[in-house]
């Protein structure tokens, strides 16, 4: 049997995908996003900052996941994070919130979230979870309104 082109979707999708961590975590979900780009989608990579040129690079849009993670580590929190000691519960709520507003912020407008668990950005799994949950409930409940 002749291997088929990929069919083209009934509608374009507004396609984000969350990732963050390095390269190895970032590369796969761009592979993923050229592939859903080929067939007529429009994506955009959400990551930290020090993957944007890779991101465009890939012809896929880019969405920068705050903070910088390499200005972070390079900074005296960062170092002693990677020395094994814990941040402060104020500065990890810090990050994380940072984390999560700008994965939201990249997420607006969007159909289909596309994540890696590294994205949950909290210390509560179960929390940022439920809240991409409810935004994939929202834009779910939107959809077949509009198509009801």
């Amino acid at each position: 049997m002749a291997p088929s082109s990929p069919t083209p979707p009934n509608r374009k999708l507004k396609i984000t995908i969350l990732t963050v961590g390095s390269v190895g975590d970032v590369q796969p979900y761009c592979a993923l996003g050229i592939g859903l780009k080929r067939v007529g989608h429009e994506v955009t990579v959400a990551a930290n900052e020090n993957f944007a040129s890779f991101v465009r690079q890939c012809d896929l849009e880019f969405a920068a996941i705050a903070p910088n993670i390499q200005e972070f580590l390079q900074s005296k929190k960062g170092q002693r994070l990677i020395a094994g000691e814990k941040l402060r519960l104020e500065d990890e709520e810090g990050l994380l919130r940072q984390q999560l507003q700008s994965a939201w912020a990249a997420c607006q407008g969007t159909d289909v979230i596309i994540y890696t668990p590294l994205t949950t950005f909290s210390r509560s799994q179960t929390f940022s979870q439920r809240a991409i949950a409810n935004k994939l409930t929202s834009m779910l409940k939107c959809y077949l309104l509009l198509n009801a």
